[in-house]
């Protein structure tokens, strides 16, 4: 039985002596296989992190009499174009009470900058901003004052 291992064993080391030595394994100063490990050691794994997604509503009272009135056309002009829009669009909103009981959801931004993409800087002062269709060519914006 003794000598029966020694056998073993030289002719797993003769095997190995024999098979021919790939490049990547010449080469292994430079490159070290390892499989799976990066993806291991990633927190997560592979998949891309998942965030929070979902909306906001912002407690900011806005009468839909006085709406069609605050209204400004030079904003909304510049909303269409893109140059005066929401950070996040539909993140932070702000419910509207319509006739009939119906709610018409706006988009809010105020004048301090929370979540105002405005690199002109159009805003002005004391100002909160609701967006009506944001990202589009029909894009609203009602510029309501905040005097609290």
């Amino acid at each position: 039985m003794r000598s029966f291992i020694p056998t073993i064993a030289a002719a797993v080391m003769a095997a190995f002596v024999v098979l021919p030595v790939s490049k990547a394994a010449a080469d292994s100063s430079r490159f070290i296989p390892l499989g799976r490990i990066p993806q291991l050691l990633q927190p997560g794994g592979s998949t891309p992190p998942r965030f929070k997604r979902g909306s906001r509503p912002v407690k900011f009272f806005v009468d839909q009499a006085t709406l069609p009135q605050s209204l400004s056309t030079n904003l909304s002009n510049a909303c269409a174009h893109g140059i005066f829009n929401t950070k996040k669009p539909g993140r932070y909103y702000v419910e509207v009470e319509l006739q009939g009981g119906k709610k018409k959801r706006l988009a809010y931004a105020n004048t301090l900058g929370f979540n105002l993409r405005d690199p002109g800087n159009r805003r002005g002062r004391d100002l909160a901003f609701l967006f009506e269709l944001d990202g589009t060519s029909q894009c609203k914006v009602y510029a309501i004052p905040t005097l609290f």
